[in-house]
This record gives C-alpha cells, sequence and structure tokens, in this order.
C-alpha cells in the first residue's frame, strides 16, 4: 500500500497533473491497495486449505496409516483439527480460531455477493491471518520427527 502512495507522491511531485488526476491518483492509489489486501486476504485461506489437505495426507501415508477420510460434514478447520488429533500433533487453539475465522469470512464472501465496504479486510486483518497460518504452521515443524538417513541419497 505504500508503494502506491509512494508512486502517487513521486506524481504530484514531478507536478503538471491538473486536479482531476490528483484526485484520480489518490483513488487509484487507495483502490489498489485494498485490491492487493483483499486478495492476499481469501488467498492467505485457499493456500492454507490446500497445503493442510497435502499435508495430512503425506503424514498419514509417511506413518504408514490409511489415507485420511475427509468428512465432507465438517469445516476444513474442524477436518483439520481431527486429523491432527489422529496423528497426535497439537496446534495452539489460537491459531486454529484465528484461521476459522478467516475461513468464515472467505465463505462469506465466497458464497455472496462480495463484501461490502465496511467489510472489506484491512490490512490488520491481513496481518493476523498471516500470523494464525504461520503460528499454525511453525508449531507442527516443531513437533515433526525424522531422520535424515531416511530420506536417502539426493
Amino acid at each position: 500500500m505504500a508503494l502506491f502512495e509512494e508512486s502517487a507522491e513521486r506524481e504530484r511531485s514531478a507536478g503538471g497533473l491538473d486536479q482531476l488526476d490528483l484526485e484520480l491518483m489518490a483513488t487509484t492509489a487507495a483502490w489498489l491497495g485494498e485490491s492487493l489486501v483483499q486478495g492476499a486476504y481469501l488467498r492467505e485461506y485457499h493456500a492454507w486449505e490446500k497445503d493442510t489437505k497435502q499435508y495430512i495426507e503425506e503424514q498419514f501415508r509417511w506413518n504408514g496409516r490409511q489415507p485420511w477420510r475427509w468428512n465432507s460434514s465438517q469445516s476444513h478447520v474442524e477436518k483439520v483439527r481431527l486429523a491432527l488429533e489422529a496423528l497426535h500433533a497439537v496446534v495452539p487453539e489460537q491459531a486454529l480460531a484465528g484461521i476459522d475465522s478467516l475461513r468464515i469470512r472467505v465463505n462469506a464472501f465466497k458464497h455472496s455477493s462480495g463484501w461490502s465496504e465496511p467489510d472489506f479486510p484491512t490490512r490488520a486483518d491481513l496481518d493476523n491471518a498471516m500470523t494464525a497460518v504461520e503460528e499454525f504452521w511453525s508449531s507442527l515443524a516443531d513437533q515433526e520427527q525424522y531422520d535424515p538417513r531416511e530420506l536417502g541419497e539426493r
């Protein structure tokens, strides 16, 4: 967002712009920033959803377990919670709660006509979502145990 504002400021400083150009520049910089945050917010959840599905399936396979059965009647967050319990992995509840809030908001956007202006995710919302996802993955990484010799020669 600062990048768009800095670019607009450079254009203003160069001079030669009329009032309409100045107003459109400010509006465009704000719109670009909002659009970037909204897209990143949506992507944050969908990337987590895709990555967790792959991660869970790999963990079950690597542990010699039957493939995990994804129950379609539950939210993806609940499915992941149950799969991790079956693997005896623990993720902080605040991370899952943050991701579940992200899921609810993304699904509300997806299944309606989009967000109205007061509901647009802010940069703080995006930062909170990224923090929850990072905490989720970090907590799992801390629990993983492997012997590098088992990975074989590369």
